[in-house]
Parts: structure tokens; sequence; C-alpha cells
């Protein structure tokens, strides 16, 4: 499976995919598109829920559903 997403939140992406694909024989790999719109505060925003992902879904154990994730986008991912 082939992610493509900004290059700010690529790392973020592509732990979130491993964490709900991880019981399934998937390949993933990371495709960023440069963005130079962030700037430093979008930056340390993307930061900031990067640390929320890891102590939600790391630290405590939680796993993000398919669900939950279509759940937004109509049923559909």
């Amino acid at each position: 499976m082939i992610i493509v997403t900004s290059d700010y939140h690529m790392r973020r992406a592509l732990w979130t995919f491993r964490k709900v694909f991880s019981s399934l024989p998937v390949d993933l790999s990371v495709y960023p598109a440069k963005s130079n719109s962030i700037g430093v505060w979008g930056r340390i925003v993307e930061r900031v829920k990067f640390f929320y992902y890891l102590i939600r879904y790391g630290v405590l154990g939680l796993k993000p559903a398919l669900d939950e994730h279509a759940a937004g986008n109509g049923g559909k991912l």
C-alpha cells in the first residue's frame, strides 16, 4: 500500500497506518508530497498531534480501528 501525504505529516500517517494494519500482511510505503505552506506553527501542531498519537495508541495500548477512521468519511476509507 502506498500512502501519499504531506511531508510534515508523513511520520504520523505511517505510524498510524502501521498500527491499524498491524494484524494484516500489508507492506506500507510512504510518498511525501512537499509542502511549503505549513509554516513553523503548523509543524509545532503536527509534533503535538504525533505525541498525542504515541501516548493514546502507543503507551496506553489503544488501537485505532478501521471503522473509527472510516466513520468520518461516510464509511469509506
